[in-house]
């Protein structure tokens, strides 16, 4: 691998983790519109025939996924601290622009069956509850880690961890939309911000796991369970739209604007990167 492979590379692993980090891009799709998916799958499913072959490869995309995680780590976090409506509504912005993306990967050609829309309705229904949750004061996941200690912290960063990854291994799935959806999205952006070491460890290994675990079983669920799953995986991102703007206190028509504005861009910045193609594509 010469000196250009790898800096292309590496730039493009940054940007799969820098769009892991915002609710709405799936750090997956990304992959495939820069044409890594399959190769680094295939990768991660054949380990040890592959390591050496091609560990220049994973190096340079696993070190920019990192670089990418950890940079947009510190700009959300500080965009959601200073300018928390303005921000809420760049996620639902982002979130509306990869929904027909999503459809087509969803739809693939094949017409709307009744058991898909039973999938795709229980997807809005478990957002919907996580809403519920949320409006009688639980406030979701960060305060049950609160309310609970130490111990239900390690489980929830074991699953914030395992959510995240998926993201990577299943195009069209935003591992930040959930994690929002859940409440834990801005206390796994503190954690990692101020290394909290005891939750940061789990965080990993959930992480690690589900990428192997995963990477192992989505090419038979993808291959079988397709349309199921997206449609599912659909319910929730339209939920998860309900659910940001639903849990986002707006104080007067000044945030109303800002918060128009503010997704309109989010829509633009979504739709940019579905606008990109994969070189296979550019060269047909």
């Amino acid at each position: 691998m010469d000196a250009k492979e790898g800096s292309n590379n590496f730039i493009v692993g940054f940007l799969v983790g820098a769009a892991s980090m915002l609710p709405g891009i799936s750090g997956g799709i990304v992959a495939v519109l820069f044409g890594i998916y399959e190769r680094l799958i295939d990768d991660v499913n054949h380990l040890r025939a592959k390591i050496k072959e091609d560990l220049g490869f994973l190096l340079t995309v696993g070190c920019g996924i990192l670089l990418g995680l950890l940079v947009f780590v510190y700009i959300t976090k500080f965009l959601l601290d200073e300018y928390f409506v303005a921000t809420m509504f760049l996620f639902v912005g982002l979130i509306i622009g990869q929904i027909p993306e999503l459809l087509k990967i969803t739809k693939r050609g094949e017409p709307v069956k009744a058991p898909y829309v039973i999938w795709f309705a229980i997807g809005i229904g478990v957002m919907m509850c996580l809403l519920a949750l949320e409006l009688v004061g639980e406030g979701g996941g960060e305060a049950v880690i609160e309310s609970s200690g130490i111990a239900v912290g390690l489980v929830l960063s074991f699953l914030a961890g395992a959510i995240l990854a998926v993201s990577k291994i299943v195009p069209g799935i935003s591992g930040s939309t959930v994690l929002l959806a859940l409440g834990l999205y801005t206390w796994m952006l503190t954690i990692i911000k101020d290394f909290e070491l005891v939750y940061l460890l789990p965080f990993g290994i959930g992480f690690i796991f589900a990428i192997f675990a995963f990477a192992k079983v989505m090419g038979h669920i993808l291959e079988r369970y397709h349309h199921p799953l997206y449609y599912f995986i659909t319910g929730l991102t339209i939920g998860s739209v309900i659910l940001i703007i639903m849990i986002t206190d707006v104080a007067g028509f000044a945030d109303v604007l800002i918060g128009i504005a503010a997704c309109a861009v989010g829509i633009v910045i979504s739709l940019a990167f579905s606008m990109v193609k994969r070189p296979a594509e550019k060269a047909s």
